[in-house]
């Protein structure tokens, strides 16, 4: 699950199965099938040693990371999809391989898109594309029996349980993160904020998702400040975890 903080906020919310139960009723799409004899071998999917709540985008940051290390002559992007039943927007990846464009979700894997590089050269302007294909497959698994992917958030976590989800999910990053603690009403509750790119911050909370922003502010503190109030945690002060391992965040949350 994604969710641009600001200046724009949008909310992304993880695959709801009960969602993905009801369309799968209600919704029956028509694409054109890819005939097998043209399509080219499927890339990679990498697929993730394990999942967190919400962590769709953490998953296609660790896979593009990987997906453009061993294969530079292709191209990978991060794309923000709103596929139907998913109840809200989701993070997968978009990428090429051998002149045609492929899809890569957490769960479901690499998926083709029916479209070439050469009749189709940007990302962005496949989302809609991958949206309707993503659907589809979703719904081809709920009424095979196979829908056991993307739970549904809870709407509070046990201070540990969560302090264990933002380790595992520094775990399966790429890159640098760092982990703060929001101080409101109660326990502390743990957040992970990490750099993406250049000029580009997120910052990861199970119960919501990750956020991202393109911003030149430097003060990570008050950066995962500003997205915890934004979604709608109390914040009465925010501070860095400078001793962050697995068992010391345990620890602090207890």
């Amino acid at each position: 699950m994604h969710l641009i903080a600001s200046p724009a906020a949008k909310l992304a919310c993880s695959a709801s199965r009960l969602g993905l139960m009801t369309l799968a009723l209600v919704v029956a799409l028509s694409l054109p099938s890819l005939r097998a004899d043209a399509a080219p071998a499927l890339p990679p999917a990498f697929r993730d040693a394990g999942h967190v709540l919400n962590g769709c985008y953490l998953s296609t940051t660790a896979y593009l990371a990987r997906f453009s290390a061993e294969f530079p002559g292709e191209r990978g992007a991060p794309v923000a999809i709103a596929p139907r039943g998913f109840g809200g927007m989701h993070t997968i990846a978009l990428v090429t391989w051998r002149g045609e464009w492929f899809g890569r979700d957490e769960y479901f894997g690499v998926f083709a898109l029916g479209r070439s590089v050469a009749a189709h050269p940007e990302a962005s302007a496949l989302s809609r594309r991958a949206e309707l294909v993503l659907t589809k497959l979703a719904v081809a698994e709920v009424k095979a029996g196979r829908a056991d992917y993307a739970p549904s958030a809870p709407a509070a976590l046990p201070a540990a349980e969560r302090a264990e989800l933002i380790r595992r999910a520094a775990g399966a990053l790429p890159l640098a993160s760092e982990v703060y603690w929001v101080k409101g009403h109660g326990e502390s509750l743990a957040f992970l904020f990490f750099r993406p790119a250049a000029g580009v911050i997120a910052v990861y909370d199970p119960i919501h998702g990750t956020a991202t922003a393109e911003t030149a502010l430097d003060d990570a503190a008050a950066i995962v400040g500003l997205v915890a109030a934004k979604l709608g945690y109390r914040v009465a002060g925010v501070s860095a975890d400078a001793t962050f391992t697995a068992g010391a965040l345990v620890a602090a949350a207890r």
